[in-house]
């Protein structure tokens, strides 16, 4: 449980950082400030902890999971994002960011960034032990 509260906080602090570097960049404006809806903390301490344990399971070998990792994400951004939209919430808009989008919840344009997270997730897991 400690280390899925850990993963869940690390999540948090990633995705902030990852806004303000982002936005920094668009705007031109070195003020570096990020943004996470507190929504995600449930979502990444159950997924970085319990979900990679899983994903370890189902795909042992490294390179076949680490291409694996947006169609997990992407599977996930519609288990949250769908139900969330429906209750008047938008943690997230790709809409916004990229040009194709599907209702805004997923891009294509995020693969890398989910395939870089989840390598950086592997290393931070194994940090922790």
């Amino acid at each position: 449980m400690h280390r899925a509260l850990l993963l869940g906080l690390v999540g948090m602090v990633v995705e902030t950082a990852f806004t303000a570097v982002q936005d920094s960049w668009k705007k031109r404006d070195l003020s570096l400030l990020g943004s996470v809806s507190l929504w995600m903390f449930p979502v990444y301490a159950i997924g970085l902890s319990w979900g990679f344990d899983f994903v370890a399971w189902a795909l042992p070998t490294w390179w076949v999971r680490w291409l694996s990792y947006p169609l997990w994400v992407w599977g996930v951004e519609i288990l949250v994002g769908l139900p969330a939209r429906w209750a008047g919430i938008e943690i997230w808009n790709y809409a916004d960011r990229f040009k194709w989008h599907w209702h805004g919840i997923i891009a294509p344009g995020t693969a890398w960034v989910w395939i870089l997270f989840g390598v950086g997730v592997e290393l931070v897991r194994g940090m922790l032990g």
